[in-house]
């Protein structure tokens, strides 16, 4: 309730996982091919607030192993399983809440795209990183209006800095409930042109480690 603007159709289509057209896995992705992969549309329809999405995967015999469509077993553990996004370069891992009494993987989403699941790989820093480099928050036009950090989800704490090292804003769970920062301070102005520094923590090959790194933002 609230997402959205005004009433739009909404198409979901589940797709056949080897389709030619169906990217293969990279990055955080364990497999080269997913599990399950849906279409929703209208394709980047983006959300006045973020909303729940929550995907089905094929565990028919409840044996922890999940199946293809074709009903064959993968060696594949379903707590293994993780929310991808295709951004029309790489798979974006987004959430790995599973619940496996009803077969499905739920996280918080802010647009329509093309996702899948497939199984989590471990995750380096830049896995974690924004693919976003520049950003371009004053115009609002669903290009470059924020950074993603992709693999963080659940518990977050990202903190942005300018280049000064006076702290812009700090974005969490609580406050921004996706981590995704579009370019504004804590009083939800959009801030001067200029290079800004984010950092935070985040399991990386298995430790905890600070991740930090830049980001342009331009007017």
């Amino acid at each position: 309730d609230g997402a959205l603007a005004e009433p739009t159709n909404i198409t979901v289509s589940q797709r056949n996982t080897n389709d030619q057209d169906i990217p293969d896995g990279n990055g955080a992705c364990a497999s080269k091919r997913p599990v399950a992969v849906y279409e929703i549309d209208p394709d980047k329809l983006n959300f006045k607030k973020p909303i729940s999405l929550s995907l089905l995967y094929f565990d028919l015999d409840n044996d922890g192993k999940v199946e293809g469509m074709d009903g064959v077993e993968a060696d594949i553990s379903e707590r293994d399983l993780g929310i991808f996004w295709w951004d029309g370069f790489d798979w974006r891992l987004v959430g790995i809440k599973v619940d496996t009494s009803l077969n499905t993987i739920s996280t918080k989403i802010t647009h329509f795209s093309l996702y899948a699941v497939f199984p989590v790989g471990p995750l380096d820093a830049d896995d974690y990183r924004p693919k976003e480099k520049i950003i371009t928050p004053a115009s609002i036009d669903t290009h470059n209006d924020c950074a993603t950090f992709t693999g963080l989800y659940d518990e977050f704490e990202i903190n942005i800095y300018d280049i000064t090292g006076r702290k812009v804003i700090t974005i969490d769970q609580d406050s921004a409930i996706v981590p995704e920062w579009y370019g504004k301070d804590e009083l939800g102005n959009v801030v001067e042109s200029g290079v800004y520094i984010y950092q935070f923590r985040a399991k990386v090959n298995g430790k905890m480690k600070l991740v930090s790194g830049t980001i342009v933002v331009a007017k």
